[in-house]
């Protein structure tokens, strides 16, 4: 057996399960993927303003992290990225709907 996969620790302290924390009301996105991502969505927003990308690829991007954080119920948090990232309003809708 693997000596750091295989563990005995409480429920309330939720399990590891395809790289999302798991209990048994709510999932959630781990920290390092929120900080990765967020910080990968400010950078974005700097090369849309710079114009180095278009928002078609910008689109793109999001659609991937959409779909990651679709299960364990993170749209709304991926919505206050980004707007934190001063995208405009109405592309931010744009990409969410």
């Amino acid at each position: 057996m693997h000596p750091r996969k295989n563990v005995i620790s409480r429920v309330e302290d939720g399990i590891r399960f395809l790289g999302l924390q798991v209990w048994k009301d709510r999932c959630r996105l781990p920290r390092p993927w929120r900080v990765k991502l967020r910080r990968k969505m400010h950078e974005m927003a700097a090369s849309y303003r710079s114009r180095k990308v278009d928002w078609h690829y910008v689109v793109q991007h999001i659609a991937a992290w959409r779909g990651h954080a679709f299960w364990p119920g993170a749209q709304h948090w991926l919505k206050s990225v980004m707007e934190d990232c001063d995208f405009p309003h109405f592309l931010v809708r744009r990409a969410f709907s």
